[in-house]
């Protein structure tokens, strides 16, 4: 969103205008559309928080409630839900160790609900990913994407799968393996 975005230690305001698409001009938006929204985070302990505002989008109003909880960089995860015509909600966790990194992203918004943009989809999505380092240098990586996504006239399903190994055997040579 380009506009006038004010955060501090509570408050947070943002107005401003989006484009339908993200490849657009970026200075001169053709189909454009405005966006206002405000919030206020509530401390609840040490390390969480919750966030309630109000979204006012082209298509409607959102209510949404925000609820971070963090471990400085090493554990983080956050929950949503937006209310409007409908119940939406997101989630994601990240962590952090010396070897390892942790990352999973969860997202269902219903056919009705407001959105800032035409191209934003309708339904149900999962990330998530997975690193993990050993040994002097060798690596181990795992990906799993899934998805149903609702489309005027058709819904579409989808579930990939990634991983791959690095195993460093000397200073000079690797091993690299993986599967889709």
């Amino acid at each position: 969103m380009r506009g006038v975005h004010f955060l501090d230690d509570r408050w947070r305001f943002h107005a401003g205008t989006t484009a339908y698409a993200a490849y657009q001009s970026f200075l001169l938006p053709v189909q454009r559309e405005n966006v206002a929204g405000a919030g206020y985070a509530i401390p609840l302990t040490a390390t969480s928080r919750l966030t309630p505002s109000i979204y006012v989008l082209h298509n409607g109003t959102v209510a949404s409630f925000l609820y971070d909880y963090a471990v400085g960089e090493r554990l983080v995860a956050r929950g949503e839900l937006g209310v409007s015509r409908g119940v939406a909600a997101a989630a994601q966790l990240a962590m952090r160790r010396e070897r390892d990194q942790l990352r999973v992203d969860l997202r269902f918004r219903p056919n009705d609900f407001p959105t800032a943009t035409l191209g934003e989809q309708r339904g149900f999505s999962a990330d998530s990913s997975y690193t993990t380092a050993f040994g002097r240098g060798s690596t181990a990586d795992a990906a799993l994407s899934a998805s149903r996504f609702d489309f005027p006239g058709f819904a579409q399903r989808s579930l990939t799968a990634s991983t791959n190994v690095r195993l460093r055997t000397t200073e000079t040579l690797s091993i690299i393996s993986g599967a889709s």
